[in-house]
Order: structure tokens, then C-alpha cells, then sequence
């Protein structure tokens, strides 16, 4: 009987650590009969997002995947956007159709974090994005609809039914030593205590380094956004004062937002509980900051900027030659680790696209066999829309060779749209006539 696990977030909540363990323990969790996915994302199941949107060709995909294994597998799906995108019933709902379609049985695993905790861990990302105002709950004008639980929890039950979710709490004091990816592998029951601890963790910035980057996203981010962008990634790296809080007064005020239908959720999903999130409040509140502590601040990122390349552009430069060399010397892993570096560090410099990096990191994954995978990042490729007639070219002869017909139709259609060259477009048009008989 084939189960899935489809790992909904919420956002932050370990959810990065819980990817980072899943893909690199991918070959020994196979042995444990556990599967996770490939061709729904390459660091997460992020392309689900797209049935929320309407584009269901990732639907062929995953059955697809699902039948090159046995009937006693259990596939695991982990994106906390899902919980985000899919915020409607009939969304949900299409969800729930189509992983029952390949599925004996579906679970649905959903983290809760105290919405105060959400809150503040959320701001950074906001801060990054080049935001100019200061902390506050209020800040978002859909946060409080998005938070209720209540509400929240009601939608997914309402589809795939209350035996099907597993809903837990997040943070130390509901989780065993505060090991998300433990109590997670206790979830899809696998023993993986004698496995490396994942590397990656988002690790937030300290509030003076936030106050310093919100105040010189205001003064300077419009005039010179790829100076803050660098600014922001050096001073994010600087973590050594104490974390963002807020006021207990203003946690209360803003937790009361929630109290009878966090009650109503502790009761239903917790055992008759009376209350969801029941440890203390803080007392600490490190708004106030000090001039001293910003100089020192700025004192820390001149120190720091001195051992950073004066150029990033030129490390990018660097990095994608090496990949390129990786790839002409067989390493194709290590290149492809390289070019998703560059999506993922260095995708605002320019130099090369998003969609001929993909195309790329496609490459490598057929090189190494891994067919799903590369089909899965080409169409990541085809996503971008400045990709250009060379690179469907390129798709169109990778993806014959995955014998995705459909797929090198659509590419060669696009190319010629593109204004591709008309002799390389008939000449794989010949081969997939000839392959695909």
C-alpha cells in the first residue's frame, strides 16, 4: 500500500532543517522504503505550489515517479509554502484528488508555532526583502487571517478528514531536546538517530544588526539597491546580539487575537487541552536600541567587509567557471551543487539568467543518470520567461533523451516561436519522430 506524507509547514517551523536532512539522507531513507520526492523540487516539493495555481502538468510527473517503485513505499512531500498557496477550500481539494489518485493513503503533517514566535521570526525575511518600517504585529494587514489556526486546520480537515492530520506544536518546550527533525522522522516512523545532523538551519540576524539594515534600507536601498543587497547579506552573517523581541504587553495584546480559537484547536487536535501554547510569556523587550550598540554594529560590518571580495559579481564569475570545469571533468554533482549555488546565493547579479542556469543544473542531473530530476529543473528552465531560443533548444535534446515526447514538443514549438534555428529544430524533430515510434 503506497502512503504519502505531505509536509505543509507551517513557515517557520524547522522546515529547513527538515528538507536539509531529508535530501541528504535521500539514498538511505530508499533502504527504509521512504521516498522523497525529486521531481516535485530540487531543495523542496516547491513546484505543488503550481497545482494551487492551476498548472497540474507536475500531476504526470509525480505518478510517474510513483511507478518506478513498489507498493509498500512511502513518499514524502515538504514545503511550508504548500500551507500558504493551497489557502483555499477548492484548492485543497484538488490536492486531495489528485495524490488520492496515486495514493492508498494520504497524511497531511502540520507544525504550529505560537503566533507572537511567528511574528517576530517572520520579520527578517521581511527586512531582507528591503523593508523601511519597524517591528510591529500589525505590520501585515492578512497576518491575523493566515495565523488562525482555528480557521486554518478547519479547511484541511474539512477535505482530507481529522484521521489524517498530524498536527504538532514546534519549540523547545513541546518538542524532545528541540529536534524537529527527530520528532519528524518519529512521524513517517524511521530510525534515523545514528544519521548526521542536517547543515543547513536558518539562522536569524540579532535585532541590532535588523535595526541597522531597516535604517539603510530607507536611506540608501532605492539609490543603490545592489550595495544593500550586499549589506544585507554581510551584516546577516553578523549574529551576536541578542535576538528580536517585543514588549510582553504587546504579545498579550496580540495573542488575544487568538485565545478562544487557539483553546478551540487544543481541544479538538490536543487531547481536550485548555490552552494550545501553554509556556511563558518573555519578559525581555530589545526595541530600545542603543546608538552604542549600532556603532558597534558598524564597527563589526567594516571589519567584516575588508576579508569579503570587493567585487561579488567577480566571486559568482568564479564559482560558475569552476562548475563548468566540474562539468567538463565528469564531476557532475559538484557542478551542479555549484550552479545552484548561484541561483540560490548570487541570483540577483545578472551575468547569466535563472533559466540557463537551470538548463545547467538539468544537464548535470542527466549526466548523472538522474532523469526525473532533470526534467523536473528544465521545467524550472522553462518557468523563466526571458529563457531564449538556445536554451529550449538545449531542453528539447535533453528531454528526448528522458523520452518526455510531450516535453521536446514543447520545446521545439517554443524555440521556433523564439526564432531558433530552423535546421536545428527540424533536426531533433527527425530524431523524436524516429524515438518516439
Amino acid at each position: 500500500m503506497k502512503k504519502v506524507y505531505i509536509h505543509i509547514g507551517t513557515p517557520k517551523t524547522g522546515t529547513t532543517s527538515i528538507q536539509a536532512f531529508l535530501r541528504s539522507n535521500r539514498k538511505r531513507l530508499i533502504d527504509e522504503n521512504i521516498v522523497i520526492s525529486e521531481v516535485s523540487g530540487v531543495k523542496k516539493s516547491d513546484r505543488l505550489s503550481e497545482i494551487a495555481r492551476g498548472n497540474f502538468s507536475l500531476c504526470s510527473d509525480i505518478e510517474a515517479e510513483s511507478k518506478k517503485y513498489s507498493d509498500d513505499v512511502t513518499f514524502i512531500f515538504s514545503d511550508e509554502q504548500i500551507s500558504v498557496d493551497f489557502a483555499r477550500l477548492d484548492q485543497i481539494e484538488t490536492l486531495k484528488k489528485f495524490m488520492s489518485a496515486i495514493f492508498d493513503e494520504v497524511k497531511v503533517v502540520c507544525y504550529l508555532r505560537r503566533q507572537d514566535e511567528l511574528a517576530l521570526s517572520s520579520y527578517p525575511a521581511y527586512i531582507k526583502r528591503g523593508g523601511t518600517e519597524k517591528f510591529d504585529f500589525e505590520l501585515s494587514p492578512g497576518w491575523k487571517n493566515f495565523i488562525n489556526y482555528e480557521i486554518f486546520l478547519e479547511r484541511w480537515e474539512t477535505v482530507f478528514g481529522r484521521d489524517a492530520l498530524i498536527i504538532r506544536k514546534f519549540g523547545p518546550q513541546y518538542i524532545k531536546n528541540n529536534d524537529v527533525v527527530s520528532d519528524f522522522c518519529k512521524i513517517i516512523a524511521v530510525d534515523m538517530s545514528d544519521a548526521a545532523p542536517p547543515a543547513e538551519k536558518n539562522v536569524s540576524p540579532d535585532a541590532h544588526s535588523l535595526e541597522l539594515v531597516r535604517k539603510l534600507n530607507k536611506l540608501v536601498g532605492l539609490e543603490n539597491p545592489q550595495f544593500m543587497y550586499d549589506l544585507r547579506r554581510i551584516l546577516f552573517e553578523i549574529k551576536s546580539g541578542p535576538k528580536l523581541s517585543a514588549p510582553r504587553s504587546e504579545r498579550i495584546r496580540f495573542l488575544s487575537n487568538f485565545q478562544q480559537s487557539n483553546s478551540n484547536v487544543a481541544k479538538r487536535y490536543f487531547n481536550g487541552e485548555s490552552d494550545l501554547f501553554t509556556h511563558e510569556l518573555p519578559d525581555d523587550d530589545n526595541n530600545n536600541l542603543t546608538v552604542d550598540a549600532t556603532v558597534e554594529k558598524l564597527a563589526a560590518l567594516i571589519l567584516r567587509t575588508e576579508k569579503i571580495p570587493a567585487k561579488p559579481s567577480s566571486v559568482a564569475k568564479d564559482i560558475y567557471q569552476q562548475a563548468k570545469q566540474n562539468m567538463k571533468n565528469g564531476k557532475y554533482i559538484e557542478a551542479r551543487d555549484a550552479f545552484m549555488m548561484l541561483l540560490d546565493k548570487y541570483k540577483d547579479e545578472k551575468f547569466k539568467t535563472p533559466s540557463e542556469l537551470y538548463v545547467f543544473v538539468s544537464g548535470c542531473s542527466l549526466k548523472s543518470g538522474e532523469h526525473p530530476r532533470a526534467i523536473s529543473e528544465m521545467k524550472m528552465a522553462l518557468s523563466d520567461p526571458q529563457i531564449n531560443a538556445a536554451s529550449l533548444l538545449r531542453c528539447a535534446t535533453m528531454s528526448l533523451v528522458c523520452k518526455d515526447f510531450d516535453l521536446t514538443e514543447h520545446c521545439i514549438a517554443r524555440a521556433r516561436e523564439a526564432g531558433g534555428d530552423p535546421e536545428k529544430c527540424s533536426e531533433i524533430e527527425a530524431l523524436l519522430s524516429k524515438t518516439a515510434r
